[in-house]
């Protein structure tokens, strides 16, 4: 449309000083105004395609997960950039999202992200408030599904986390985090009925931790190529406001192998160890939407946790991709417990849909399988 405009200026410019000449009137002077008018146009739309300092964005949100069946819900999110710092710089932002699911339960969640000195420092926090229907099997790597008991839980997690850049690729952060859980319900005669389980009491966690964070990823959503990796020590005491003692180790590596143009095979390791005791609602845990596709989130919790997880995604056609993956992995109450012969294994296939093909943000559909149990999962972004 813009070069267009330019053309017709131009010619337009031209005839008026054709018919100048012939004519011998001064008209050009009505080309030359038409030629600014034109050249307006082109500097505001230039100025149109640059970041823009600050904006907001409002979306629906709707999802489908095992735990939750459909959930609707609305999200927004506000980003801004100082005049000091360059339009190139990443935004800060603040986010909202609020959801209510098909098995009654509701969350509200807000993330602050804040950037400082040219990225150099950032801040970014977490506040989630929700009201939860959920189910426990146990403790270990051998729950029966038989064995599930539905229970409700009032939560409020918050963390806040301060993170400075080392070099371009590599931060160092410290973390404060904290958690507040209340069963509103349990199974009458079930395990958490019986204040046998330890966090079946009304309990809160605080803890400190160290982070170190590298990421040479190409994009934040579904990367092409590059790696993260995250390693973490988290020390969880009274004297931060904890009922419970413990530590916990965790190290979440990623690496995406570019093969064909677009095509990438997604690789992950995670392991969660922790010592002492800690409630059952912070164990390492296998299922969910995210590890171990297939099974129920919790179906398997103890202290540690070993996950491996592979996934190959390519293009189909137009805006649609296809994904296949698989996972094994197991959780063990202490690290030497661990038996290759125990580790559960998972697998399935996807569809991908590009709702912004140049972020490429994804609808994602995928259907998973277990041993003894099935996952169906409509969401966004990939798994990891």
């Amino acid at each position: 449309m813009r070069k267009s405009r330019i053309r017709f200026g131009s010619a337009f410019v031209l005839v008026c000083f054709i018919l100048g000449c012939i004519l011998l009137v001064p008209i050009q002077t009505l080309g030359q105004e038409q030629e600014k008018a034109v050249d307006q146009e082109d500097k505001q739309a230039a100025e149109e395609k640059e970041p823009k300092r600050s904006s907001w964005i409002a979306l629906p949100i709707i999802f489908y997960t095992p735990e939750t069946k459909w959930a609707l819900g609305a999200g927004a999110i506000y980003y801004y950039r100082p005049k000091s710092v360059s339009l190139d710089t990443r935004p800060s932002s603040i986010s909202a999202t609020a959801s209510y699911t098909q098995n009654k339960q509701w969350e509200f969640g807000i993330v602050p992200d804040f950037f400082f000195k040219n990225e150099e420092y950032r801040v970014i926090g977490f506040v989630n408030v929700r009201k939860w229907v959920d189910k426990f099997y146990g403790i270990g790597n051998d729950n029966p599904v038989q064995g599930e008991e539905n229970y409700t839980t009032r939560t409020f997690n918050y963390y806040a986390r301060f993170q400075k850049q080392i070099r371009s690729d590599f931060h160092l952060a410290v973390q404060h985090e904290y958690q507040y859980n209340n069963i509103i319900e349990t199974e009458d005669g079930g395990r958490l009925d019986t204040g046998l389980i330890s966090g079946s009491e009304p309990n809160s966690i605080s803890g400190l931790s160290l982070i170190l964070n590298w990421d040479s990823r190409d994009n934040l959503c579904a990367p092409y190529r590059g790696i993260w990796c995250e390693v973490s020590a988290s020390i969880f005491r009274k004297w931060l406001g904890s009922d419970y003692t413990f530590e916990r180790y965790n190290l979440n590596f990623r690496t995406y192998i570019p093969t064909f143009p677009r095509h990438v095979l997604a690789l992950q390791s995670f392991n969660n160890f922790i010592i002492g005791e800690a409630p059952f609602q912070i164990m390492s845990i296998l299922g969910g939407m995210n590890f171990m596709r297939g099974y129920y989130m919790g179906r398997f919790r103890d202290n540690n946790a070993i996950i491996l997880q592979g996934e190959y995604r390519m293009p189909v056609w137009w805006r649609f991709g296809a994904a296949a993956f698989a996972s094994v992995g197991e959780v063990a109450h202490k690290i030497d417990h661990f038996k290759l012969s125990d580790f559960k294994v998972t697998y399935g296939v996807g569809i991908r849909f590009a709702i912004d093909p140049k972020e490429r943000i994804n609808f994602r559909l995928d259907f998973a399988w277990a041993e003894d149990s099935t996952g169906f999962y409509f969401t966004v972004v990939e798994a990891f």
